[in-house]
């Protein structure tokens, strides 16, 4: 099989003392299980959001 284009770029880089490209690349796409390890974002609960009416709510007396 042939090199592609950019491969052989990247092999003359590196060759040519230069730094790999593949190193800047994010964590994510190298390792597939880090999506795991990332908090998931959870929206306000009904709580949360009635608190912040009664808090915010100057007139209420």
């Amino acid at each position: 099989m042939s090199k592609s284009k950019s491969k052989k770029i990247r092999q003359k880089l590196v060759r040519e003392g230069k730094m790999d490209p593949q190193l800047n690349r994010s964590f994510f796409t190298k390792n597939r299980d880090a999506f795991n390890f990332t908090a998931e974002k959870k929206g306000k609960t009904k709580k949360d959001l009635i608190n912040k009416q009664i808090k915010n709510d100057p007139l209420e007396d």
